[in-house]
């Protein structure tokens, strides 16, 4: 069983690529064009900062997925044709921690859509999920790390 925690997400730049992709399994290819984007966009990263995937996708029935990743960068820049600036809010998330390979991301999700909705909250967003340590580290897939968010609205939160 998941742990799960309601979390603020603080605000924070990004440099992003969105785009639609056949698979989820095919994200890495959004990787390798932010990362060889970033010099000509002007971005830098931020030292020790996660990255982020944010998943778009409304309608399961149009083929393809549709994802953006993002890498925190420590300010604004100009963005170019592949590499967008962009500037994220606040957001509250219900979290749920995933240890180990990116095959057991289903059922953490399945895991914190239940609680959101055992809880009384209400989705507010789109799933995002937070890489700590993830292929990038050299680290074997039994030692990564990746918080799964859904943002939510709760009682006392002003939509």
């Amino acid at each position: 069983m998941t742990e799960i925690e309601l979390r603020t997400l603080p605000p924070r730049i990004v440099a992003s690529v969105r785009d639609v992709i056949p698979h989820f399994a095919d994200e890495g290819q959004l990787w390798e064009r932010l990362m060889a984007g970033l010099t000509e966009a002007g971005a830098t990263p931020a030292h020790g900062e996660p990255s982020y995937s944010v998943f778009h996708d409304h309608d399961p029935k149009e083929p393809g997925v549709d994802v953006e990743v993002q890498l925190t960068v420590t300010a604004s820049f100009k963005g170019s044709d592949t590499v967008r600036c962009v500037s994220v809010p606040r957001t509250q998330v219900a979290l749920g921690t995933l240890y180990g390979p990116y095959d057991r991301i289903g059922h953490v999700v399945e895991e914190v859509a239940r609680w959101v909705e055992t809880h009384g909250h209400r989705f507010a967003g789109e799933m995002t999920n937070i890489y700590l340590v993830g292929p990038e580290s050299g680290r074997p897939p039994a030692e990564w790390v990746t918080e799964v968010c859904l943002p939510v609205a709760t009682a006392e939160t002003k939509v």
